[in-house]
């Protein structure tokens, strides 16, 4: 398997089917066993090694092909590449090209490389600015993500808010494995959640159609 791999949606199927997100999350370890004492699983390394794919759970946000469509050209090319059994350093400029002029995906690629530290050095700061930049532009696998650094205070200062804010955002935009953290999280620490911040979370997708 090249240093990163790409992740398809079954064998011998087209681009349509191509799983396109470059995140971290792995099929086998995104469950999120939350309980009191243990946290959110979170991505697996060696999932976050490959050019791993947040989709692997059967989250469907939009349809794969339509997110093959409206993701910038450089981030498609980069997976291409990928594909073909590049390299991370060929990869790496396109990314940081298309996460420059705004496009989410490519910005929680590289934000998930700075979080585990493979192929770029690691630098939790950055990640999770990277990550909240994903996270704002409605990539619902930057705001699971975002949610694992606040429960585990990876990065940021713990917050059971924040990350039940991030949380309740990735479970919005369509990730069904963020409804298991939220379960957690209000059963054990529903007091110290501020709820104000977050009930703004259910107008923010009416807002965002609003402003298009």
């Amino acid at each position: 398997m090249p240093a990163l791999a790409l992740a398809f949606a079954g064998n011998g199927q087209g681009e349509d089917e191509m799983v396109c997100a470059i995140g971290s999350r792995s099929s086998e370890e995104s469950g999120m066993r939350a309980t009191k004492k243990a946290g959110p699983a979170g991505r697996s390394t060696r999932a976050a090694q490959a050019l791993p794919s947040a989709l692997g759970r059967g989250v469907h946000i939009r349809s794969q092909h339509e997110l093959i469509k409206g993701t910038d050209s450089r981030y498609r090319s980069a997976l291409r590449l990928m594909q073909r059994g590049g390299e991370a350093a060929d990869a790496y400029p396109l990314l940081v090209a298309a996460a420059e002029d705004g496009d989410g995906l490519s910005m929680y690629a590289i934000g998930t490389w700075r979080l585990h530290g493979f192929h770029l050095k690691k630098n939790l700061r950055e990640a999770v600015r990277l990550l909240r930049l994903a996270a704002d532009a409605d990539v619902a696998y930057a705001c699971f993500d975002l949610g694992v650094c606040y429960w585990k205070g990876e990065g940021v200062k713990q917050s059971w808010s924040k990350a039940a804010k991030y949380y309740l955002r990735a479970f919005l935009l369509g990730d069904g494995a963020a409804a298991e953290a939220l379960e957690t999280i209000f059963y054990w620490y529903g007091e110290e959640i501020n709820l104000r911040a977050i009930a703004r979370e259910f107008v923010r997708p009416v807002q965002a159609m609003e402003r298009s």
